[in-house]
């Protein structure tokens, strides 16, 4: 027993020690009432092949509250995943599923119910659903999400999110690098800017902003494309309002023009035309 965390064995736990790894006979335990299985091979370094099998049914995540930092309000886990790991990083087979998971971060608002499902096979992972609730907006995924892990990259492929009565899309890839090389491309339409608000304590945001965007480059240098549309956004920020607020920004790398950008602040306006230069040094 440490703090609040208990293991309980109730099944023999037979494990074999070699000088090369860690051999683990199938065997269960459980974690504040909550059974896990597992059974595998764990070299000795890490370093080495791993063949590890985890495998959980309706584990009540909310029993995890005394080692996070955020409040688990309700959700289940269920996984069946085989952690295979012969290249530079590990892969993965098998399925995750949560459902119903609510969370809540000091004083803000729940978030959720999320629910979703991962299916997991080699480099490719799969994510057939996608259900999250925030603000009384909806978001739901169109088509299956499919990440394609690379040696030194993600490749996601065009996916389609329905939040509220509006769309989402994304598709591009994302390096492992240490250059973090990225190109990224994201469309909505009309999106309300009220989903935000739960992530902001004492905020409050409202209108919609539209944009079909190009994100590209690397970490020390990101580029931007495309255009942003904002239309009767408000913004209230601890006591303090700013908006309406209107115009078309236009993103080309290293110039944004601005095109009748209207701000309505303290009873007054800022208008703003022209371009705007972008210095990467």
């Amino acid at each position: 027993e440490f703090r609040d965390i208990v293991l309980e064995n109730f099944e023999t736990i037979s494990v074999i020690f070699d000088k090369d790894f860690i051999e683990i006979e199938p065997s269960k335990i459980s974690l504040f009432d909550n059974y896990i299985s597992f059974s595998g091979i764990i070299p000795i370094p890490f370093k080495g092949e791993m063949d590890l099998n985890i495998s959980t049914d309706e584990f009540m995540l909310k029993s995890l509250n005394a080692l996070i930092p955020v409040k688990i309000i309700n959700g289940d886990l269920s996984l069946d995943v085989r952690i295979l790991k012969t290249k530079p990083f590990p892969s993965l087979s098998g399925k995750i599923n949560v459902d119903e998971l609510v969370l809540q971060v000091k004083d803000k608002n729940p978030a959720g119910p999320l629910s979703l499902s991962l299916l997991f096979s080699g480099d490719t992972i799969k994510m057939d659903r996608f259900d999250l609730s925030i603000n009384e907006n909806k978001i739901t995924n169109v088509d299956d999400v499919i990440l394609n892990l690379k040696r030194e990259s993600i490749e996601i492929s065009q996916v389609g999110f329905k939040i509220g009565d509006n769309l989402f899309s994304l598709y591009g890839e994302m390096g492992f690098d240490t250059n973090f090389e990225f190109d990224i491309y994201c469309d909505f339409d009309s999106l309300d800017l009220s989903i935000l608000s739960p992530f902001f304590p004492g905020s409050v945001f409202s209108g919609t902003i539209s944009s079909s965007l190009n994100l590209k480059g690397t970490r020390a240098k990101p580029q931007v494309y495309g255009n942003l549309i904002l239309d009767d956004n408000n913004f209230e920020i601890k006591g303090n309002k700013i908006g309406p607020v209107n115009g078309l920004f236009s993103f080309k790398g290293d110039i944004i023009d601005c095109s009748d950008i209207v701000v309505g602040f303290n009873k007054g306006y800022l208008f703003m035309n022209g371009s705007i230069g972008i210095d990467k040094k």
